[in-house]
């Protein structure tokens, strides 16, 4: 008798459970109450504006990385600037003392003298150092400039 009402009360339940309506039903709601959750958030989200907060956010540090790139590039700008205007120096430091010791090379070796230091030598001096001072500069990739 005990297993006729198990068995009778086993059906009472599960006539219970097919007469509920279908939302209520166990495997329906563990699907439809997280699903239901996620939507709230989100909406609560969109209402408070987080999204709102983080956009702006992103473009804040955006900004700032951009301003940042441009204040290294002009850090680089500069000590390009510099190494350039050192290079050049010792260019024309190179150049002059070539030139230099052409002059005392010429002295030396008879081809100069004072007699001879006139105005067409000085001139075809300066356009020989011009001319070389020019090919060094453009061979190591820099400008005449200052």
């Amino acid at each position: 008798m005990a297993e006729e009402d198990l068995e009778a009360k086993k059906l009472r339940l599960e006539i219970q459970k097919l007469s509920r309506p279908w939302y209520w039903q166990p495997e329906y709601l563990t699907i439809a109450v997280p699903i239901a959750l996620a939507a709230l958030a989100l909406f609560i989200a969109l209402i408070s504006g987080f999204f709102d907060y983080e956009r702006r956010s992103l473009k804040l540090e955006k900004s700032t990385l951009e301003n940042e790139i441009e204040s290294v590039r002009l850090e680089y700008r500069r000590e390009k600037q510099k190494l350039d205007d050192i290079r050049r120096k010792e260019t024309i430091g190179q150049v002059r003392a070539e030139m230099t010791e052409q002059v005392r090379q010429d002295f030396r070796d008879g081809r100069l003298d004072v007699e001879h230091l006139d105005e067409s030598y000085w001139s075809r001096f300066f356009k020989e150092y011009e001319r070389r001072l020019a090919e060094r500069l453009r061979a190591g990739g820099l400008e005449a400039g200052d």
